[in-house]
């Protein structure tokens, strides 16, 4: 071993294998940069869970440069860690409410338009992570999040001040309130010294007697919305599974490095018209789902601050309507580009698809819902992809996905407990913020420490052969 070890010249966390070429270690046993690495990803990903980045900010500060993994193994281990975290988080999106609306949080429209072309999207991007070099997809994330944190910087500051206003407003209501019961008080003792007080009692009774059938039937109606608040609809889950199975099995019409379930080749004519085929299915599909559900427009509620009572704000209704061709292409387009950054980036879809969303004007608690449950399926095709091409060992996939699934189902819930008795939902958004400052700052120095060690062309050269990705 120690003659292989000359012969590789391998570098922290790797090994020679027989063929002299280096390769990372097994995950056990672990050592102490593991040990310290395996803790805080659950860390991680609870608080940028929250803060809607899923569990892609750790790939480069914790799998390129603690524990070493190369570009493109990373952004796979990546997608393992993305299902691991989104898994329990669309279980408990699936029990929300619109916040002002009685209807379920996820807009269920938008995920049957947007899963079909960023499945499709996220393979081609997948694919890419295998053909391009290494230092050009670090720049292109770099310059992409110098342009998406800013946003985040944005929305902490606005989150700031709302919480700031909230908090003068409930003082002065506070005060209001003092002041109303100060008043109360002096009419009930008032009242007492009144003679009629047989009369005032007599009226009283009749209005109870009055008010009970109407407050029966608005104890009725508040039992039917409630009972309506618990339902889902089905027929349109249903139909986001079978849009996800369709377009699963065309893609396994295709061999991968695994598997060969046709004989349809790479560089094949019947594996290109494959992919094309998709593309065709993905537009047939809207149609059909258009005139099923009626999905001819998505209604976006855009907030609009009234001082009423000091208390109340009021939302109007605006109609983004998708039976124009350009705002067609403009959700489709959006679910494509979204799809091949995150199959590039390993990012998942939250850094393109939430911005885009809150872009056109929708809603921000239904754009961050809509995205985490297309991220569910996003991440099960990437972790189906990784699996069938073995790109990645059962033992890596196991391991990553509990300690994601940790993170996600604990840890969230954690911070989301923590955050919401402070009430200082803007502390998560600075720190997703710096979060996304901390992976501009692990890029450069990963570029600068792999390029010191290896040379520059190291970051050019491709990990496989661009005919053997396909």
């Amino acid at each position: 071993m120690n003659n292989q070890l000359q012969f590789c010249n391998c570098e922290f966390n790797q090994i020679c294998n027989a063929q002299n070429i280096c390769v990372h270690k097994n995950l056990w046993p672990p050592n102490t940069i593991e040990i310290c690495a395996y803790i805080l990803i659950p860390i991680l990903i609870g608080i940028s869970n929250v803060g809607g980045q899923g569990g892609s900010i750790v790939r480069v500060p914790l799998l390129m440069l603690m524990l070493n993994y190369s570009q493109s193994t990373s952004v796979f281990i990546s997608f393992i860690i993305l299902f691991g975290s989104c898994l329990p988080n669309s279980l408990l999106l699936l029990t929300k409410r619109h916040p002002f609306k009685d209807i379920p949080l996820i807009n269920f429209d938008l995920v049957l338009i947007l899963l079909p072309n960023l499945i499709v999207g996220n393979i081609y991007g997948i694919l890419l992570t295998l053909v391009v070099p290494e230092f050009i997809t670090i720049i292109l994330f770099i310059l992409y999040l110098f342009a998406i944190t800013p946003y985040f910087y944005r929305k902490g500051m606005k989150l700031y001040k709302e919480k700031k206003h909230k908090d003068q407003k409930e003082v002065y209501l506070q005060i209001n309130l003092n002041k109303t019961i100060q008043r109360h008080n002096i009419n009930e003792n008032v009242n007492t010294y009144q003679d009629d007080n047989n009369s005032n009692i007599s009226n009283y009774n009749n209005n109870i007697e009055i008010q009970s059938p109407q407050s029966q039937k608005n104890k009725q109606i508040y039992i039917r919305k409630k009972k309506l608040k618990s339902i889902l609809p089905i027929k349109k889950i249903l139909a986001i599974i079978a849009t996800f199975l369709i377009i699963q099995t065309i893609l396994m019409l295709r061999c991968s490095q695994k598997f060969d379930y046709l004989g349809i080749k790479t560089y094949n004519l019947y594996y290109y018209l494959i992919n094309l085929f998709l593309f065709i299915v993905n537009i047939a599909m809207y149609l059909f789902f258009k005139d099923r559900f009626k999905t001819k427009s998505l209604i976006i509620q855009i907030k609009k601050q009234q001082q009423i009572d000091l208390n109340e704000s009021q939302y109007k209704d605006n109609e983004f309507s998708l039976q124009s061709y350009k705002c067609f292409l403009q959700i489709i387009s959006l679910g494509f580009i979204s799809g091949v950054f995150a199959g590039l980036f390993g990012i998942g879809s939250g850094l393109t698809i939430v911005p885009a969303l809150l872009y056109l004007k929708i809603e921000p608690t239904v754009a961050a819902a809509t995205n985490g449950f297309i991220t569910f399926f996003l991440s099960l095709n990437s972790v189906i992809l990784t699996i069938t091409d073995n790109i990645l060992s059962l033992e890596t996939i196991i391991v990553f996905f509990f300690i994601a699934f940790f993170g996600g189902l604990f840890i969230s819930k954690i911070v989301y407990k923590i955050v919401e008795r402070k009430k200082a939902n803007y502390a998560v958004v600075f720190i997703v913020f710096g979060l996304s400052m901390l992976n501009i700052l692990s890029n450069i120095i990963h570029l600068i420490i792999k390029g010191s060690n290896q040379g520059f062309h190291s970051l050019m050269n491709n990990e496989i052969d661009f005919c053997k990705s396909f």
